[in-house]
């Protein structure tokens, strides 16, 4: 009779040490960094954090480097910079070389369109204060005009910044 507690012993050992050896440590997970890009347009300090992105290409042989975002309210902007992007560095636009630095294009909930105004007297910019191969971060401003038909006073982008990751 003491062979089936003996046996009994053993399968309970077998098990216990198969239950433990099963056992893994939990991952650690990597917090997700949420994107953010936000701006004053026209005073009123907007959040364009949904869906924002970083998009990345070349056109005429130029590359370039997009950010955009969605507010809640349904309007979206987008800020633009041709070259490669170095941390530091400010680009800018004035009157004089539309087209070939950086841009902000903003598009209201119903639809109007507003790019940058050739003819303020303010400089359109976007610094670049960080990059690397998973984020970007900088802050922009400008002064931009209505595109489309009819007459429409322009709109003003202060306190713009951004973080997205790559």
């Amino acid at each position: 009779m003491k062979k089936v507690p003996y046996a009994l012993s053993v399968l309970m050992l077998i098990l216990s040490v198969a239950s433990l050896s099963s056992c893994k440590k939990d991952k650690k997970t990597t917090p997700v960094v949420k994107s953010t890009v936000t701006a004053d347009i026209d005073g009123k300090a907007t959040d364009f954090s949904s869906f924002a992105i970083v998009l990345t290409g070349s056109t005429n042989g130029n590359n370039f480097t997009a950010i955009q975002g969605d507010a809640a309210d349904g309007s979206s902007i987008s800020v633009s910079v041709y070259g490669t992007l170095t941390a530091g560095k400010t680009y800018t636009i004035d009157g004089s070389d539309f087209g070939t630095g950086p841009a902000i294009a903003y598009s209201t909930s119903n639809g109007d369109t507003y790019l940058p105004d050739e003819n303020s007297s303010t400089t359109l910019s976007v610094t670049i204060t960080a990059v690397s191969a998973s984020s970007i971060q900088g802050s922009f401003k400008g002064e931009l005009a209505y595109v489309g038909s009819g007459a429409k006073p322009g709109k003003s982008v202060t306190n713009g910044k951004f973080n997205v990751q790559r």
